[in-house]
């Protein structure tokens, strides 16, 4: 009776139950609290402790309504987009627009007639190409269902893609789908995975950096393929958004976001950094070039473990992490990203930790265990750590809210946890090499 009780907790506490019932959890706990004391509750828990309106859906709307002067009117942060997401912005502006009138001129799309129907069937439509993707990966409804839901109500996706309408959550949806559909059978499917990162790349630029997939896998005709499809994509927009001053103006903008210096801007490297060292007061002994630099160097770091790693979870994680971590205009929805390689653990039954070896996976060790309680830590919402708070929402800037500091430690956890991992891992099949060397 021992052993049957000690093997049915063991099948109960899988990894991909700690998570759901964690994040399911700090949902739950987060409806109780919001019914009891009303929206302050939301405040605390969604970004700058205010409501945003779908602002980053809203915004672009409003900017696109005059498309050659785009990037003069949608300036610095705000105008980083590359033109081939402002074809869909442009989309949704012209079915706003009422008697001939340029939207974000003469309309405001907070009291537009239709303007919120228009974010329902967008959030909605992203909704159906991530529960597309995530059900790609294996055949298991029910648990593609759970995980859909757990992802919805979690920091990244309820309390920040979803709540500012950020077209991040679409492309990581349509990322998932390519990563399935790039190992198909079909030549077709491996051509339209190519396409889908191409245009992942032209709306965000940062998945790009999936183009490394392909050359560590020595499949360098897609490759090239694959940067053809990014070049065309990527440049030929701006000749309806601009043309070359559209260009001119877009790049300005973007190295302007490479510049961000701010205290308490902890989502990317840069800003951890100047953060940490402004709060101790010893940001005068960090020279600047080191601050411009380490970003850097964490995304050589992140490429040379995604190159040595033979987990594909582990590479996924690693290129994710770039996404999420670099980028000096990050908000909490560009964890989502981090979603893809957890989906991929927890979908895809074949476990293909090496790639192309098709060996089974074992059970989850210690470490894996590890990992989920740290990625459910990212994504459920805190309400014991917001009951503690009072649901005050008091912070020192506007991006370093209490949930911001409570959801992005363990996030840098989470990633030094894996780095340390691998490393370990690398470390560990050197020795074995070694060794049998020896007695050979």
């Amino acid at each position: 009776m021992k052993n049957i009780s000690s093997d049915s907790i063991r099948k109960m506490l899988t990894p991909f139950n700690i998570f759901a019932a964690m994040v399911l959890l700090g949902f739950a706990g987060y409806l109780f609290y919001a019914y009891r004391y009303g929206s302050t509750v939301t405040d605390f828990f969604v970004m700058e402790n205010v409501d945003l309106k779908f602002c980053d859906f809203r915004m672009h709307v409003e900017f696109v309504g005059d498309p050659k002067n785009l990037y003069s009117r949608a300036t610095f942060g705000a105008g980083c987009f590359p033109p081939l997401s402002y074809l869909m912005y442009y989309f949704a502006s012209r079915i706003l627009t009422r008697n001939g009138a340029v939207p974000g001129l003469t309309l405001d799309f907070n009291t537009a007639p239709y303007a919120f129907l228009v974010i329902v069937y967008y959030t909605l439509a992203v909704s159906f190409l991530l529960f597309l993707g995530i059900s790609l990966w294996g055949d298991d409804r029910k648990r593609a269902a759970l995980l859909f839901i757990c992802l919805m109500v979690s920091v990244p996706f309820f309390a920040g893609g979803v709540s500012v309408a950020n077209s991040t959550l679409m492309v990581m949806a349509l990322m998932l789908i390519a990563l399935k559909l790039k190992d198909s059978e079909s030549r077709f499917l491996r051509e339209l995975a190519l396409i889908i990162i191409a245009v992942c790349a032209g709306f965000k630029i940062y998945p790009a950096v999936f183009g490394l997939y392909y050359l560590l896998e020595k499949r360098f005709k897609e490759a090239i393929r694959l940067t053809i499809y990014g070049i065309v994509l990527f440049f030929s927009p701006f000749a309806l958004f601009g043309g070359l001053d559209g260009f001119t103006r877009w790049l300005f903008n973007v190295r302007s976001t490479m510049s961000f210096n701010d205290y308490g801007r902890f989502q990317c490297i840069r800003g951890l950094i100047v953060t940490i060292t402004t709060y101790l007061h010893i940001d005068h002994l960090v020279p600047h070039i080191i601050v411009s630099i380490t970003p850097y160097l964490f995304v050589v770091l992140m490429i040379v473990l995604a190159s040595l790693t033979k987990n594909r979870y582990r590479r996924l994680f690693f290129l994710c992490a770039i996404m999420s971590f670099f980028p000096t205009n990050a908000y909490r929805y560009t964890l989502c990203y981090l979603s893809l390689p957890f989906i991929v653990y927890f979908m895809d039954k074949t476990g293909k930790d090496k790639e192309g070896a098709g060996e089974a996976r074992k059970g989850p060790g210690v470490t894996e265990y590890i990992e989920t309680v740290l990625f459910s830590l990212v994504y459920a919402l805190p309400c014991i750590f917001g009951k503690i708070m009072k649901f005050e929402p008091t912070f020192e800037v506007y991006t370093m809210t209490y949930v911001e500091i409570r959801v992005y430690i363990a996030a840098y956890l989470l990633l030094g946890f894996i780095m340390i991992h691998e490393i370990c891992v690398l470390i560990r099949s050197r020795n074995n090499r070694q060794s049998s060397s020896n007695v050979s």
